[in-house]
């Protein structure tokens, strides 16, 4: 499979999909707009090149409402698990098998569910140290791409994240909080789906039958920065 990154038009798109650990690339070829450049793996590991464009940075003070709306919604709600996975099982029914397993008893699932609640919970108390999260995220991505889940599913967690929220918070959910949520999300969700679309690249699960696709992508860096690419695939 081979992929071209082309540089997107001046109006932001919204990302599709954040994907894939990336290598720098140099300020020379940062600079260079509307240059096409030929992805390849390197050495089988999986790590091609892509042009950037311009950077997205965590904003501390959107990440410091984001927290203090967090803690408030743990505080007054516990089992907020429960209720986030409650609202996505309704909403998106598709998910459940990817979090409910058949033939495991309820009460191992319920245990499940809860560790994956709190892998969330430490995620984000960790998010400060935004360096820290992208290596253990990322192989998280990678280790779920073995149970069947694709890149746009993780945006079916959203909705079902922010009504959580604005369960728990009640009347003090409004457009700032909701804002500051929005800003940080995807620097939780571009590392996930960066070992997730390494993984399945490496299983040969892509198969675009000589049709080109073109996605948006976030690629996850040190720094606490976001790179958007845009990556066709053929």
């Amino acid at each position: 499979m081979h992929a071209t990154a082309t540089t997107p038009s001046a109006r932001p798109a919204r990302a599709l999909i954040h994907a894939a650990s990336a290598d720098k690339a140099s300020d020379s070829t940062a600079k260079m707009p509307g240059q096409q450049v030929l992805v390849r793996e390197q050495g089988g590991q999986g790590r091609p090149h892509f042009v950037p464009h311009d950077e997205m940075r965590l904003d501390m003070e959107q990440l410091k409402i984001a927290l203090g709306s967090w803690t408030a919604v743990v505080e007054l709600v516990p089992t907020w698990h429960e209720v986030f996975f409650a609202e996505l099982f309704q909403a998106h029914p598709e998910t459940e098998r990817l979090l409910y397993s058949s033939d495991k008893s309820k009460s191992w699932n319920e245990r499940h569910m809860a560790r994956v609640g709190k892998s969330v919970g430490d995620v984000i108390k960790s998010l400060s140290n935004y360096d820290d999260v992208i290596e253990h995220l990322t192989a998280l991505g990678t280790r779920h791409a073995r149970y069947g889940l694709h890149v746009d599913q993780l945006d079916l967690f959203i909705n079902a994240f922010l009504w959580t929220l604005g369960a728990g918070l009640g009347d003090s959910w409004d457009h700032s909080v909701k804002k500051a949520w929005m800003h940080v999300l995807p620097f939780i969700l571009s590392p996930l789906k960066s070992g997730l679309v390494v993984a399945r690249t490496l299983r040969n699960d892509y198969n675009t039958s000589g049709c080109l696709r073109c996605r948006r992508l976030l690629i996850p860096l040190h720094g606490r920065r976001l790179r958007p690419i845009t990556v066709s695939l053929v």
